[in-house]
């Protein structure tokens, strides 16, 4: 028993030590270059897949389970934004699976993606009658701060009320998000210092209009996000815990 325990042992070291040489060159929007990363494992597609029977809350961790991924996987200490995932997903895919995409039955080359082009403004700041919002584009770490809290929440929302609740539960955390800070004169609420309760407190205080303009903001960088994962006749890569499915 303690010799098959052993070649087992070395076997799955000789596996790790193979999967570190099998590695791929990414470029990474925030950081302007390329990073190394290891190709998708097993068990990762296998929490992926777990995923997608759990409902609501199932597609929200699946984005936690994407950011583990990346983190995991890249070679450097890099602190990632939303700004990175869905480029470096596809590429990793493609590199780790196959470059084909199929929606629909109409099958897809990942390879035909518009070379990539990235128009983020990572700050911005939203001015309406003296109250200034400092919009910023999350880190994987606040990310997944919010997306558990998300979790959390959907998970104690009852049955009968599941879509209904969903949707404005989301939509408040997505703004939270992308939130760093509010100004009031020299009144600052920072939103990465403050509990999410607060936080949520904050936003449903805000001007409609306000609110409007943040949430215009949010949808200027999904815009220019999408842009580099649609194909010419318009059907957008979707990201869901399917992605790494080959078929």
């Amino acid at each position: 028993m303690s010799d098959k325990e052993n070649t087992l042992d070395d076997f799955i070291k000789n596996l790790d030590e193979l999967n570190k040489k099998n590695t791929v060159k990414i470029f990474v929007p925030s950081a302007g270059k390329k990073l190394g990363f290891n190709l998708f494992s097993v068990t990762q597609h296998k929490e992926l897949l777990k995923s997608i029977f759990e409902g609501y809350s199932g597609i929200i961790r699946s984005s936690i389970i994407y950011n583990d991924i990346i983190n995991t996987n890249c070679h450097d200490d890099y602190t990632f934004t939303l700004a990175d995932r869905a480029f470096i997903l596809t590429q990793l895919r493609k590199e780790s699976i196959s470059s084909k995409y199929t929606v629909d039955g109409i099958n897809y080359d990942l390879s035909d993606l518009p070379e990539p082009e990235f128009k983020f403004t990572p700050t911005q700041d939203i001015e309406y009658k003296g109250i200034k919002v400092t919009v910023t584009i999350p880190s994987f770490e606040r990310d997944d701060v919010i997306s558990k809290k998300l979790v959390t929440e959907i998970n104690n929302i009852p049955e009968d009320k599941q879509d209904e609740e969903t949707l404005t539960t989301v939509l408040s955390y997505e703004i939270i998000k992308f939130i760093e800070k509010i100004s009031i004169d020299d009144n600052i609420f920072s939103f990465s210092s403050n509990n999410l309760f607060e936080s949520k407190q904050i936003i449903n205080s805000l001007p409609l209009k306000l609110n409007n303009m943040i949430i215009e903001a949010i949808s200027d960088f999904r815009v220019e996000d999408e842009k580099n994962i649609t194909f010419s006749d318009g059907t957008i890569v979707e990201i869901d815990a399917s992605f790494l499915s080959d078929d």
